[in-house]
């Protein structure tokens, strides 16, 4: 009997101009054709699009429109990043461009893809709900969901997210609820994006326990204003699959399928490389060589010395390393 696989379309947004990574990103999707990307933009269609992306010209504005329309409910941003928020959301704000698909999903542009179908079995996908990229939480960076009804509105249970998504600033309810709120109004936002995550990551690891937070040296305008009513309902969307999970409403597949440079810095590795090779996506940074769904450069992108060098049309393998991406002569 044929291994059937499923049919899976991922939701990426992208506003402003295109990434300079921007073409590895398509290359490592044109590898994968039985898997589909829905790119909304205000963007020019990009440069070697392949068939299995779909480009959807679209302004922020009529994102946001599309969005309160379907959700009923007001949304507030001064930034694109803001939209990050509503990730979760996104199969059903734009089921009309979903519903011939099984599974669908979200994700971030500052990555590339390995082999979905190396690291994703069709018994795996039959048996799920939600396909979860690491072993302990489900990342925004990629998640995918089973495309039915009761999937799709998962996000509203509790119903924290008309507050979250009123919120103008990022304040992480589509994966682990930061500590501190993004302020998507600073003027150096993304300085003070990098800055902000840095502080959530350490505060974390020195505040597990419930007694020390909020933190009185932290300025009261400064938390999180969802931190502090803990013990009432979800207060992000992982909380929320978590809940849906123990209850054994949902089934979630939990494995680690990628690696990013965020995890080298903590693991102190600074001299790290993964390599492409005709869709395969492989690190052998641990000692070991290991198959990738992806790879997450989430930091290298902000280096002023990651350098991202044009790939040839018949480019069929390249590597990222700290100083960027290029491909393998």
């Amino acid at each position: 009997m044929p291994d059937i696989f499923p049919s899976i379309g991922i939701v990426i947004t992208w506003f402003g101009p295109w990434p300079p990574w921007t073409e590895y990103f398509l290359l490592s999707c044109r590898a994968n054709p039985s898997v589909n990307w829905i790119l909304l933009s205000d963007q020019t269609v990009p440069a070697n699009i392949p068939d299995n992306v779909r480009y959807i010209p679209m302004k922020i504005s009529e994102w946001v429109e599309m969005a309160e329309k379907k959700l009923k409910c007001r949304i507030r941003l001064n930034h694109p990043y803001k939209l990050c928020d509503l990730k979760p959301a996104c199969g059903y704000i734009f089921s009309e461009y979903l519903q011939e698909y099984t599974f669908w999903g979200y994700g971030d542009m500052d990555l590339v893809y390995g082999n979905f179908r190396r690291l994703l079995s069709s018994s795996e996908l039959a048996a799920a709900d939600v396909i979860s990229t690491h072993s302990g939480f489900i990342p925004a960076h990629l998640c995918l969901l089973r495309n039915t009804p009761e999937i799709n509105r998962l996000f509203t249970l509790g119903g924290r997210y008309r507050q979250a998504f009123a919120h103008p600033d990022y304040l992480g309810f589509d994966e682990q609820l930061l500590k501190f709120p993004v302020r998507t109004s600073s003027k150096n936002f993304e300085k003070d994006k990098t800055k902000i995550q840095q502080w959530d990551q350490k505060l974390y690891r020195i505040t597990r326990s419930k007694w020390i937070f909020p933190l009185r040296i932290i300025k009261k305008q400064l938390i999180n204003p969802f931190m502090t009513n803990r013990k009432t309902v979800p207060r992000d969307f992982n909380t929320i699959l978590k809940q849906q999970y123990i209850k054994k409403n949902i089934m979630i597949s939990h494995k680690t399928r990628f690696e990013c440079d965020n995890m080298y810095k903590k693991q102190g590795i600074t001299s790290w490389k993964i390599k492409w090779e005709k869709g395969n996506l492989f690190s052998e940074n641990t000692g070991m060589k290991i198959d990738l769904l992806y790879f997450h450069f989430m930091l290298s992108k902000q280096n002023q010395n990651f350098r991202i060098r044009t790939p040839v049309n018949s480019t069929d393998e390249f590597i990222i390393i700290p100083d960027g991406i290029r491909p393998v002569s």
